[in-house]
């Protein structure tokens, strides 16, 4: 699982925390057009889809799994930082409008 804390605006800082169980089944399952990628959509909107996380703040999370030689281009909204992680290779993360599917 994943246990993500948002910093809220100043006029929400007191706002109660709320807890949302979400699991494997509730993602959105989006694939790459070469189906190399499989993109799990678990808050926010990634190429018009929409994760189930309901969220204060404007975000979007998702979880990748890349295969060997296969690439991913997600296509990222303007103003919205970008933190890859890909275990020990180093991050990348650029900007593109390939399209992304539902995963089949």
């Amino acid at each position: 699982g994943i246990q993500l804390w948002v910093n809220l605006p100043a006029e929400q800082k007191w706002t109660p925390p709320r807890y949302q169980d979400i699991g494997a089944a509730r993602v959105t399952l989006l694939s790459s057009p070469d189906g190399g990628a499989l993109v799990r959509l678990i808050a926010g909107e990634v190429a018009g889809h929409a994760g189930p996380g309901v969220t204060h703040t404007p975000i979007s999370l998702v979880h990748a799994t890349i295969n060997p030689g296969a690439e991913l281009r997600l296509p990222w909204r303007r103003g919205f930082n970008r933190e890859p992680s890909a275990g020990n290779a180093p991050p990348s993360a650029p900007a593109s409008s390939r399209p992304l599917g539902p995963a089949t």
